[in-house]
């Protein structure tokens, strides 16, 4: 499933959080409220799942590590932008075209 094993990482990611400027207020996810963003959203990858449940979201090297919120309005935006682009596109037609026929 996890492609790193971050556990055996912890102390020292939490001392990282602990260290960063961007962590101040940032606690973990609690799962149901991951539950709930993947069935409305896109399912949360397992290394992001876990900093999420055992460390919350935050900035130490890029990329970013979202929180449940910043997650769900970055969504949302991409979303609205994605169906803004989607609607300005013209429906192609490719009924016109002929194949090549093999004829001797």
């Amino acid at each position: 499933m996890s492609n790193v094993d971050l556990e055996k990482h912890l102390d020292r990611i939490g001392i990282a959080y602990e260290a960063s400027p961007f962590t101040d207020g940032i606690r973990p996810e609690h799962e149901e409220d991951i539950k709930k963003f993947e069935a409305n959203y896109a399912f949360i990858p397992a290394e992001y799942r876990w900093l999420l449940l055992n460390l919350g979201g935050c900035y130490l090297a890029e990329p970013w590590i979202f929180d449940l919120k910043e997650l769900e309005e970055n969504y949302t935006f991409f979303e609205e932008a994605y169906e803004e682009y989607m609607s300005e596109c013209e429906p192609v037609s490719y009924t016109h075209l002929t194949l090549p026929t093999n004829r001797e």
